[in-house]
C-alpha cells in the first residue's frame, strides 16, 4: 500500500503505534522516574497534579481540542460515558491547563485515548506526573494493563512503551498530499 500511495503523490505524514502495557510495570517506572525529577527540584512549585474531575472541564477540552481537533466524549458526567474521570489527569501549571490523560473503560481494560501536552512540557515533568498518577489510581481501580497510541515522533514515549515490553496492538500510517496552488 505503501508504494502505490507514493506512486500517487502522497507522502507519509507520520505513523501512530497502539500497544498494551501492564499497568503495575508502568506505574513502578514511572514512580522511580517522577521521584529523580522531584529530588532534582523540577516540578514547579505552581505545578498541580489533579484528577479530571476536579479540573477546569473548558481550559482541558480546549487543550485537547488545540492538539487533536475536537472532543466529543470527553463529559464524565454524560449516562453511558465511559471516560474514568476519578483515574484520569490534568496538569496545570498555576491556572494554566498544560497536560491531560484522558482514561477511559473499554470492556474492562483502561484505555488512554487522549494523551496531550504543550509542547514546551514534553518529555518532562507533565507527562511523568500524569502517567504516575493515571497508572496509581488505574491499578487501585483493578485494572491490568492499559491500550495507548502513540507517535514515533515522540521518541521518549515510543521507547518507554517498548522498555517496558508493552505489546504492539496494531500500527497506523498517515498519508497526505500536497495540493497545487
Amino acid at each position: 500500500m505503501d508504494r502505490f500511495l507514493r506512486a500517487h503523490g502522497f507522502e507519509e505524514a507520520h505513523a501512530l503505534t497502539e500497544y498494551v502495557m501492564d499497568v503495575e510495570a508502568a506505574r513502578d517506572a514511572i514512580d522511580s522516574a517522577y521521584r529523580h525529577i522531584a529530588r532534582r527540584g523540577r516540578i514547579p512549585p505552581d505545578g498541580r497534579v489533579l484528577a479530571l474531575q476536579d479540573a477546569p472541564i473548558e481550559p482541558v477540552q480546549s487543550l485537547i481540542a488545540r492538539h487533536l481537533g475536537p472532543v466529543a466524549d470527553l463529559d464524565w458526567n454524560v449516562a453511558g460515558s465511559r471516560v474514568l474521570a476519578d483515574v484520569s489527569t490534568v496538569v496545570q501549571l498555576g491556572p494554566r491547563v498544560v497536560g491531560a490523560l484522558v482514561i477511559r473503560d473499554l470492556e474492562g481494560q483502561a484505555e488512554a485515548p487522549y494523551d496531550v501536552v504543550d509542547k514546551e512540557f514534553r518529555a518532562g515533568w507533565v507527562t511523568v506526573a500524569m502517567w504516575r498518577r493515571s497508572c496509581l489510581k488505574g491499578t487501585e481501580a483493578g485494572y491490568r494493563s492499559i491500550r495507548f497510541k502513540t507517535s514515533e515522533r515522540f521518541k521518549v514515549f515510543s521507547n518507554f512503551a517498548r522498555r517496558m515490553q508493552s505489546a504492539v496492538l496494531a500500527r497506523e500510517f498517515r498519508y497526505v498530499m500536497p495540493l497545487a496552488s
